[in-house]
C-alpha cells in the first residue's frame, strides 16, 4: 500500500527516495517519508478526500487516494 501511496508523490522526490514509509497518520491525511541516499529525507502529505471521523474510516480514506478519489 505504502507504494501505491508514493506514486502520488512528485516525480522529483520519488525519484532521489531509496525508501519511503509512512511517517504519521491523522484525521486529514497521510505523511509518506521519503529517505535519501545519506541522512537526508523529504516528507510528502497526502490529504484525504474527506476528514475521517472514526478509525473504521482511515482505510476508505487511504483507498480513496490510491484510486483517485480525493
Amino acid at each position: 500500500m505504502v507504494r501505491a501511496l508514493a506514486r502520488l508523490a512528485p516525480a522529483d522526490v520519488r525519484a532521489a527516495a531509496v525508501r519511503v514509509r509512512p511517517a504519521r497518520l491523522d484525521q486529514y491525511g497521510i505523511t509518506l517519508r521519503f529517505e535519501h541516499a545519506g541522512r537526508s529525507h523529504q516528507e510528502v502529505r497526502l490529504g484525504f478526500g474527506k476528514v475521517v471521523r472514526y478509525p473504521e474510516e482511515v482505510g476508505e480514506g487511504i483507498r480513496g487516494l490510491v484510486v483517485g478519489r480525493v
